[in-house]
């Protein structure tokens, strides 16, 4: 069984979050991904926190299943080596403030007239056209100024980021889709693409019905800590052991729901039996669901709530995810053996494909293990050339 991106080869030039992520992606659905880094740091996340030993979880998280090549871009014989790549690659993928790229001879234009099948990814705080073309930015600034943070905190408190840098994943998607699509496109055409993502469109794409809101009522929503401004029941609530599980059950559901808090008579109240109707009744209808979930504790209400069927959670810890019976029956943490830490955990990535595989390869590389590979098997440097490179930093081995 075969990868669905097998054969296609990714030079990765991105650093930190949006743009390795994307990578790995294309890794693990079957790509080479060739990572290239500054000989002197690396990708800056090797130094973010946690860490195995002396390597960054962070950077291992999101790498993994990649080749790492060090290489000078500055020197002209690292520029070299990386337009040689890109000349024998399918997709090049940059996350550089708009204008790096060309300083460096890298841009589009440069790398088409030597490869015009090229996929030329860019990904960046505000995309390569604009006012703030030439801004730089970060997942809090995204979250910040595309609204997420506006809807996100306690009610009437002050905004709240994401946990997770949800503006990073999901450009990075976008960008595996674009390519993906790039490069079906090119099987028919045999043409390449520019594709420009921009982190700030992708989170205002995520305000969906958020924003519509606004755009076709006029009003400008607010947080709503745990709640939905557009269904009642759905909150957190807090339980008799002081933890939270979160409920959400439909119109058909409300009365029996109803009935297993023992609050018999707001089920049979025609002025709740719609949701529409219960929205108008919010805090009156959480108050008293409040006073009965807190007469439980979790494991209580777990049981109870699983044999009638209502759509429920509870509010879950890492500890508690990672002993899931659910993320332990999927298989959703795998296990690698790891060259220098043995076999370790990492979650790997949901696909399900019944006639393609897909999946981790290996764990994120050290900074230039791959260098001497690269530099000897695509490019066909001889050893001598290489040890100079290496000599002269404008490569490097771990």
């Amino acid at each position: 069984m075969k990868y669905p991106l097998d054969g296609i080869r990714v030079i990765d030039f991105s650093q930190t979050i949006a743009g390795p992520f994307c990578s790995m992606v294309l890794a693990e659905l079957g790509a080479e991904v060739i990572k290239v880094e500054n000989p002197a740091i690396g990708d800056e996340t090797r130094m973010w926190a946690p860490f195995l030993e002396d390597e960054s979880g962070y950077f291992f998280s999101i790498n993994r299943s990649k080749k790492s090549i060090a290489l000078n871009l500055k020197d002209p014989r690292g520029k070299e080596s990386a337009l040689l790549l890109a000349k024998e690659s399918d997709v090049l993928l940059e996350n550089f403030t708009p204008g790096v790229m060309e300083r460096l001879g890298l841009n589009y234009q440069a790398i088409k007239e030597i490869n015009p099948k090229i996929i030329y990814c860019s990904v960046s705080a505000f995309g390569q056209g604009g006012p703030y073309k030439d801004k730089k930015g970060y997942d809090p600034v995204m979250q910040a100024m595309g609204g997420i943070m506006s809807v996100t905190g306690p009610i009437e408190g002050p905004p709240v980021k994401v946990g997770i840098p949800i503006t990073d994943f999901f450009t990075a998607l976008y960008a595996v889709i674009g390519i993906t699509i790039a490069l079906s496109e090119r099987k028919e055409s045999g043409k390449g693409a520019y594709l420009d993502f921009s982190m700030y469109e992708s989170t205002i794409s995520l305000l969906s019905f958020i924003g519509a809101f606004y755009l076709y009522e006029g009003k400008v929503p607010k947080a709503f800590g745990s709640g939905n401004p557009v269904r009642v029941p759905s909150a957190n609530y807090k339980t008799k052991d002081n933890k939270y599980i979160h409920l959400v059950p439909n119109d058909r559901q409300w009365k029996e729901f109803c009935n297993t808090l023992g609050l018999n008579e707001m089920g049979a109240n025609k002025d709740y039996d719609s949701n529409a109707k219960r929205v108008s009744h919010r805090e009156e209808i959480n108050k008293r669901i409040e006073g009965k979930i807190v007469q439980k504790n979790i494991e209580e209400w777990v049981k109870i709530f699983n044999e009638k069927g209502f759509p429920f959670g509870p509010v879950q810890t890492m500890e508690d995810i990672f002993q899931d019976p659910q993320v332990i029956a999927r298989k959703i943490l795998e296990e690698i053996d790891h060259p220098r830490h043995g076999i370790i955990k990492t979650v790997k990535l949901p696909f399900g494909f019944c006639d393609f595989k897909s999946g981790i390869k290996g764990p994120a590389p050290l900074l230039g293990e791959n260098s001497r590979e690269v530099l000897s098997e695509i490019l066909h440097y001889n050893e001598k050339k290489i040890d100079q490179l290496i000599k002269d930093h404008v490569t490097k081995e771990p």
